[in-house]
């Protein structure tokens, strides 16, 4: 089962204006001053870790197939993600929460966000590629309950099912929410006949348009 740790991410300059709800719109001079020095803090405080496993067809329960994302339950092979960041910017979060830096606790948390979706990019190259090497397209990624993908939540139990989450410290509460908070799940279908991806992220399709998070590369809806 293939699993990535302590990789080195880049804090896209795109992604953090994404996660402090910016979308395309520069950030101010103020909030960039305050962005930069944080984004070392955050280097320090994160702990990247991620696990994925390809699953045969044949290797899920019918019940399994029949809970996937409509979109994919016809592919070949079926590829599980779970990425985290870890607790301790959690941690950073909350300090700076309780000595009044609202501003920076916020930073700190969109970074935290950053980071965790710029390991998701991580981990779907590697999947793509394994797809490639044997000829297969990828699907877009599928997030159980992710507003795109109509893919409700409760089958974060199918994800937890076939990945090894303890590995990486990762709990589902009852109320099917992480924890560590900056964690993120993801399926893919792969195959010959899967409708292919550009980008395996893209929000495209999603009905919320006014989304401060949203992200269409290349534009589109």
């Amino acid at each position: 089962m293939p699993k990535l740790s302590e990789t080195k991410l880049v804090f896209p300059t795109e992604s953090i204006r994404r996660y402090l709800g910016y979308g395309e719109r520069s950030i101010s001079l103020f909030l960039q001053k305050k962005v930069e020095p944080l984004v070392d803090v955050a280097r320090k405080l994160i702990q990247p870790k991620a696990v994925w496993e390809i699953y045969a067809r044949d290797e899920l329960e019918e019940r399994e197939v029949k809970s996937l994302p409509e979109p994919i339950q016809s592919a070949e092979f079926f590829a599980f993600a779970l990425c985290t960041v870890g607790e301790r910017i959690e941690g950073g979060i909350e300090t700076l929460n309780a000595e009044g830096k609202m501003v920076e606790g916020l930073i700190l948390d969109a970074l935290g966000s950053a980071a965790v979706s710029e390991l998701a990019e991580t981990v779907a190259s590697e999947i793509r590629q394994w797809a490639r090497e044997r000829g297969y397209g990828v699907s877009r990624a599928f997030g159980p309950g992710a507003g795109a993908g109509d893919w409700p939540l409760a089958n974060q139990r199918l994800v937890f099912g076939r990945l090894p989450a303890e590995e990486l410290g990762v709990t589902l509460t009852n109320d099917l929410l992480m924890k560590p908070r900056k964690s993120l799940t993801f399926v893919v279908g792969i195959g010959e006949n899967v409708m292919r991806a550009s980008h395996l992220f893209s929000c495209a399709g999603c009905p919320r348009a006014d989304c401060p998070f949203r992200y269409v590369p290349g534009g589109g809806n």
